[in-house]
């Protein structure tokens, strides 16, 4: 596992079908021979170009830590 509990191969997809990084361009997700991850809060992508939704939380907590802390920043001085 990598920081914030993600998958060390972190470039392999959650959905998709047999190939590099479970990407294949002839099955996409949704399709019938598509499969996906087990855990999806593992892996940085879901489909090879949406984030999964554990990876988009990991994003706006750095954001909003990042704004807090200015804020209070400017609120202390």
């Amino acid at each position: 596992m990598l920081a914030a509990g993600f998958e060390r191969d972190a470039l392999t997809i959650c959905c998709g079908g047999p190939g590099r990084y479970h990407y294949n361009l002839s099955i996409m997700c949704g399709d019938e021979a598509a499969t996906t991850c087990e855990d999806p809060s593992t892996r940085l992508f879901w489909d090879g170009v949406h984030l999964t939704e554990a990876a988009y939380h990991y994003i706006a907590e750095d954001w909003l830590d990042t704004i807090v802390g200015s804020v209070s920043a400017k609120a202390s001085s």
